[in-house]
C-alpha cells in the first residue's frame, strides 16, 4: 500500500493491481483488478448476469438503485442526488457493478 500521507490527501489509492478506499487512516475497502480481457459472466436460462462495462452501464446502476431506495423505500436524497437521479457513493470508483 502507499504511505498514508499520500492516502490522506486522497482517500483512493492503487498499487500493484489492489485499490483502496482510505477513511480515518485506515483502510476499509479494497479491490484486486481481475484481467479485464476474460469476460465475467454467467446465463441462467434467459437471465445473464455480469460485471459492468461501461460508464454508461454503472451509471444504469446507479438510476436504478435510486428508483429503488429514493423512490420505493422512501429514503432521504441530498439535493445533488436529486438532480442527478442517480445514488453514487465513495465506493463506485472502485467497486465492480453487477448487472443483470
Amino acid at each position: 500500500m502507499q504511505n498514508r500521507s499520500i492516502a490522506r490527501r486522497d482517500p483512493f489509492s492503487i498499487t500493484d493491481g489492489t485499490a483502496a478506499l482510505w477513511e480515518n487512516n485506515g483502510a476499509i475497502a479494497t479491490h484486486t483488478f481481475v484481467d479485464n480481457s476474460a469476460p465475467v459472466s454467467r446465463v441462467f436460462q434467459n437471465l445473464e448476469t455480469r460485471l459492468a462495462k461501461s460508464d454508461d452501464e454503472i451509471q444504469a446502476a446507479q438510476r436504478l438503485r435510486f428508483n429503488v431506495f429514493y423512490k420505493e423505500m422512501s429514503a432521504t436524497a441530498d439535493a445533488l442526488t436529486l438532480l442527478n437521479g442517480r445514488d453514487e457513493d465513495k465506493y463506485d470508483r472502485i467497486c465492480d457493478h453487477l448487472v443483470v
